[in-house]
């Protein structure tokens, strides 16, 4: 999980800094990316509740912990692709960026999303020190 998180996160920053250099072949290529991640996203809940279906009934958590954990890669990868169709349609159509309030925006989401996939991976790698609640913060 950790590792599929990671790439969600690198293609994030990908697609940031390919808005930020207006450079087109590098948000195509961390588009791509982050279609290949939804293709791998979609087979992981696929076999998620392939493998659910075969738990007998007393394992309701494991069952649980399968599904949240699918859906969470699943709304990242999606989020990831709606801010790189963004990003390619804005260079597109605008070719550079100018304005240096936009570009100061920019940096603040990356700082953030960065905080974001830190957290959670280290939430990951810990899990005794971090609940499900906090995260969702």
């Amino acid at each position: 999980m950790s590792a599929v998180i990671s790439e969600i996160a690198q293609s994030y920053d990908d697609t940031i800094n390919g808005l930020r250099q207006a450079d087109m072949a590098k948000l195509e290529k961390a588009h791509k990316t982050v279609l290949d991640l939804e293709e791998h996203g979609n087979k992981l809940r696929s076999k998620s509740i392939k493998y659910i279906k075969g738990l007998s009934s007393g394992d309701r958590d494991t069952s649980e912990v399968l599904l949240l954990s699918s859906d969470f890669v699943q709304d990242l990868t999606q989020s990831a692709k709606s801010l790189s169709n963004e990003c390619l349609f804005y260079v597109k159509n605008l070719h550079q960026l100018t304005d240096i309030k936009f570009i100061k925006e920019l940096d603040i989401l990356e700082t953030k999303m960065n905080q974001f996939f830190n957290h959670i991976l280290v939430s990951l790698e810990q899990p005794e020190n971090e609940s499900l609640d906090e995260i969702k913060k």
